[in-house]
């Protein structure tokens, strides 16, 4: 009977500990970092290119090369503005941002087609619809 009671406490400890370390343990979805795993985000973000404006294999590393310069220089933006939780970020990240997507959009446009450029504006307008004002999600502070 004693081994039986110690069993149960063991498993009770066991899992009352794993309950408690669970948010410790836990990520944030999108990996590390307050804004998701890099890497990740350039990966999903060429997948969706790659289908919706059928790049070719000569321009895929040339887009991939050009999204991870923006992205390279949206968290250096963050970083330099970075809000106070909940605050909207700092009008001069708003133009630093808006001078990085002007720069993206000319790169890009010397890599593809005009009818690409139009399918990447479209993509970039159901992005941004689907962000929400602040460009964080609905509602939310952030970059856009």
């Amino acid at each position: 009977m004693v081994r039986w009671q110690k069993f149960v406490l063991s498993c009770g400890l066991l899992i009352g500990g794993l309950g408690l370390a669970a948010p410790c343990l836990a990520q944030q979805p999108g990996g590390p970092g307050p804004y998701g795993d890099p890497k990740a985000m350039l990966d999903r973000q060429m997948s969706v290119l790659s289908e919706r404006l059928g790049l070719t294999a000569e321009q895929q590393p040339k887009v991939r090369a050009i999204l991870e310069d923006t992205l390279k220089k949206g968290r250096e933006i963050r970083e330099k503005y970075r809000p106070e939780p909940g605050q909207p970020p700092a009008p001069e990240a708003r133009e630093e941002m808006t001078k990085v997507r002007t720069e993206t959009r000319t790169k890009l446009s010397e890599v593809l087609s005009a009818d690409q450029m139009k399918a990447y504006d479209k993509w970039e307008d159901e992005r941004r619809q689907q962000r929400g004002p602040g460009g964080r999600g609905p509602g939310g502070p952030g970059l856009d």
